[in-house]
């Protein structure tokens, strides 16, 4: 019988606690920094929408180049020292008094949030062992997950009456523990050759990751449609706590992350990805036809299964394919794809929901959706299987040279 190799291990368990507080802390501001604006600042819609873009729109343009860095000098500096920025410009929100301020702060902001989360997933796939990498990055999710459920919560709770300034300092404490924590994390070491030190555009972006992180694009499409205009869509539908939906979309997800990444180890991405995929369509659909509250509330839980199996699927594929050496470059174009997703659906649906119904909106996400899954099984998922058996050909060659060199050296020797 064949023992599975250790997971939870120090540094893995440090990176999950980290990854929970960094992710409570970003979750605080998410509910609670559009009303800092328009009640304290004064700002107006328009004012409101550039700044937040403004945020992805830094984090952005700098994966790219983080991936780089990454496979090019190593990741524990890097990691660490975005870490410390994001957790300490937390603070800063307690010094901003004008929008123009903000928005500064919000473009730092975004730049270190992009830095942080590119190196920490290549971080983290590097401590997981690769025979269990599909549970790994479930389970490195889950605690995202449980600080995307209690983060809004807890940050209108703190900031209460206009005590915005305690909520920004508490954001700040925890992203420290966060930072603190990682910094005790044992980071595995892995030789670079000074040929990928040099700077080159292509370096950029990991081809072979290329497919799935586009079908990922077109997955992250309806999610950045469905949670930008979700509360306005419960207003339409005369549902007045839509704030239970991020509870229960987070309950969906963290089932789904409890069993997803085994059956990938296990089987392999086609069979999981179907289960993802499929309650995509089927709770964007629900989501469209809703007559009840109880329709709404079920649509949130089936849609945080469908994105809680397909995106850490799709995660530990584009990681799957590439040696240790591109992973960086694998991760910032997988999120890289994650943020154009979400900003363009969030845009476009937008700008459709202003001549149909939000409804009718969500059903062409829906079938967005279904082309995603048609590509995904036509194209990526074969590309996806010849890649990796390209990889195991090479990985063999490698291993069968590296032995005839040391046969070779100690032949020498004595």
């Amino acid at each position: 019988m064949q023992i599975s190799p250790k997971l939870w291990s120090r540094s893995f368990y440090l990176m999950c606690g980290s990854n929970f507080l960094m992710s409570l802390a970003f979750y605080f501001l998410i509910p609670t920094l559009p009303v800092f604006m328009m009640e304290v600042l004064h700002a107006s819609k328009l004012q409101l929408g550039f700044v937040f873009a403004s945020y992805t729109l830094s984090a952005l343009l700098i994966r790219p180049f983080t991936g780089f860095f990454l496979d090019a000098y190593g990741r524990r500096i890097i990691f660490l020292f975005s870490f410390l920025v994001f957790a300490l410009l937390f603070g800063a929100y307690a010094l901003v008094f004008t929008v123009f301020q903000l928005l500064i702060l919000r473009l730092m902001h975004g730049f270190s949030w992009g830095i942080t989360t590119t190196s920490f997933s290549t971080a983290v796939v590097d401590i997981i062992p690769a025979k269990r990498r599909g549970e790994g990055l479930a389970l490195f999710g889950l605690f995202m997950t449980v600080g995307m459920a209690l983060g809004p919560w807890l940050g209108i709770t703190i900031a209460g009456d206009n005590h915005y300034d305690r909520m920004f300092i508490i954001a700040a404490l925890l992203s420290m523990s966060g930072f603190m924590m990682s910094s005790l994390v044992k980071f595995p070491e892995f030789k670079v050759e000074a040929m990928n030190q040099h700077f080159n555009w292509h370096k950029l972006i990991a081809v072979s990751s290329i497919p799935v992180s586009l079908i990922t694009l077109l997955v992250c499409f309806s999610y950045g449609g469905i949670i930008i205009f979700i509360s306005l869509y419960a207003k339409e539908k005369g549902i007045d706590n839509s704030g239970f939906f991020f509870l229960m979309y987070a309950l969906g997800l963290g089932i789904s992350r409890l069993f997803s990444g085994k059956i990938f180890d296990k089987f392999g991405p086609g069979k999981i990805s179907f289960v993802g995929l499929f309650s995509l369509i089927l709770g964007i659909v629900m989501l469209a036809l809703i007559t009840s509250h109880t329709g709404f509330f079920l649509s949130a839980f089936v849609l945080g299964i469908g994105f809680g199996t397909a995106f850490p699927t799709f995660q530990a594929m584009v990681n799957h394919i590439v040696p240790v050496h591109q992973r960086g470059a694998a991760n910032s174009t997988f999120f890289t794809a994650v943020d154009l997703g979400i900003g363009l659906g969030a845009v476009i649906t937008g700008l459709l929901s202003d001549y149909i119904s939000l409804s009718t909106t969500f059903l062409i996400c829906a079938f967005i959706t279904v082309i995603a899954s048609f590509l995904f099984y036509r194209f990526a998922l074969k590309k996806y299987k010849i890649q990796v058996l390209l990889n195991e050909i090479w990985t063999t060659k490698e291993t069968e040279k590296s032995e005839i060199d040391e046969s070779d050296k100690n032949i020498l020797l004595n």
